[in-house]
């Protein structure tokens, strides 16, 4: 009978899978271990900045070192639209767009549909 191994990948600061100590690593861990058919993402002792949320996937555990593991959400950054999009449209034209970065989660609403209409994403290209 065939041994069934878990697949399991470490992301830290240093000595990891995957180095890192940001949304980024993590995502990178859970969506690798997700491609794989499932496991587990070990995270490992240190301070991450979370510009987004981490986006779970099916079949994968997270594993911090307890109070060692510590998400920090960052300080959220606000801009106006430059120009209104158009029903459908998946971009945006910003403001004041140094504000944020390639990877940074974002929320988008307006003041007349009472939150109903919100929309979250990612920031993949600037």
């Amino acid at each position: 009978m065939t041994e069934r191994r878990t697949i399991r990948v470490t992301v830290g600061p240093q000595d990891a899978d995957i180095i890192g100590s940001d949304h980024r690593a993590l995502q990178a861990a859970v969506d690798y271990v997700a491609n794989l058919g499932g496991g587990r993402v070990d995270i490992g002792p240190g301070r991450y900045d979370m510009r987004d949320s981490l986006h779970l996937r099916s079949a994968v555990s997270i594993w911090g070192a307890g109070a060692d593991t510590v998400l920090v959400k960052s300080p959220a950054a606000q801009s106006s639209l430059l120009l209104d999009g158009d029903f459908g449209e998946e971009q945006v034209t910003l403001e004041t767009p140094e504000r944020f970065a390639v990877g940074d989660g974002i929320t988008m609403t307006d003041d007349r549909t009472g939150g109903f209409h919100v929309v979250v994403a990612t920031i993949l290209w600037r």
